[in-house]
């Protein structure tokens, strides 16, 4: 969760210019709300995104009960190897989907293509620190055992590796859909 405020600052950092932009634009006006603005970016990841997010870590749980054999109606204990890989991969999971949800919410309408995956370098080095600790945490044995957590095989990796590009495939879809509408509003 440390992480997550890493990419956060590093991503309000790149705002400051969007901010600037929005403070320039008149607010939108009503007879209700005179004073109503425009949706702030920042909306798009608080909703549909971490409740995407929550899915694919919950999926990534039941694989590897799936995996392991395990059904509905099965008791699992929390010391037992299944459930502490399962649990590890649902941490992995939100750190995977963090990292797509970072290039994700770079704009709220301009695509990740238009803007470049590396043009943010402190995004980057964000990403790096959140991936080191997180396999710092899986694979050093002093803080695994502290924090509950249990080593992962190559499958768990191979599925993980398809959540941060899944969410980032949505939301681009998502960005592109609104471009469409609003240029669709604006030659109506």
């Amino acid at each position: 969760m440390l992480c997550s405020r890493y990419l956060k600052l590093y991503l309000q950092l790149e705002r400051k210019l969007s901010d600037l932009i929005q403070k320039i634009v008149p607010p939108f006006a009503s007879p209700n709300r005179p004073n109503l603005r425009a949706p702030a970016p920042v909306n798009a990841p608080f909703s549909w995104l971490g409740m995407l997010e929550a899915a694919l870590s919950l999926s990534g749980y039941l694989f590897v009960l799936w995996l392991a054999g395990w059904h509905l109606g099965l008791p699992l204990e929390s010391s037992n190897s299944v459930y502490l890989t399962a649990t590890t991969m649902t941490l992995a999971g939100i750190v995977a989907c963090q990292i797509g949800n970072a290039f994700a919410c770079r704009s709220d309408t301009d695509s990740i293509w238009r803007l470049g995956f590396t043009t943010n370098r402190m995004l980057l080095g964000a990403i790096v620190i959140e991936v080191c600790l997180l396999l710092t945490l899986i694979y050093v044995s002093p803080l695994r055992s502290m924090f509950g957590l249990a080593p992962l095989a190559p499958i768990h990796w191979l599925l993980l590796l398809t959540f941060g590009p899944l969410l980032l495939l949505f939301e681009e879809c998502r960005k592109a859909l609104r471009r469409a509408w609003q240029l669709n509003r604006r030659t109506a």
